[in-house]
């Protein structure tokens, strides 16, 4: 990715290597984009938290756990799939309500 303006820039090429230029690629697990757009991003954090939620959901309703380890569950496993990479997220109202209604 080429943080400059201009639309035609060649691939960069390094010994045998070619790199072309690219609008949005996957590092560490967070999708980062040229326009620095961070609306895909969330939601597919939000995604991946409703993924989860819906894989562990038998637990959280069970009457066999108690009220602490299903916070435990939540805090331990659930929370962090979600706020992945937020501390680089600049966000809108928009962004910001739909993560607070997930946290609901």
């Amino acid at each position: 990715m080429v943080a400059r303006r201009r639309q035609n820039i060649d691939p960069i090429t390094v010994d045998d290597y070619s790199f072309k230029k690219v609008e949005v690629f996957k590092y560490l697990g967070a999708n980062i984009n040229s326009k620095n757009d961070m609306h895909e991003e969330i939601n597919d954090r939000i995604a991946c938290g409703n993924r989860y939620y819906y894989n562990i959901r038998r637990l959280l309703k069970s009457k066999l756990l108690s009220h602490n380890s299903k916070t435990l569950l939540y805090h331990s496993y659930l929370r962090p799939i979600i706020t992945y990479a937020s501390e680089t997220w600049s966000l809108s109202k928009r962004d910001s309500k739909r993560l607070m209604t997930f946290e609901r």
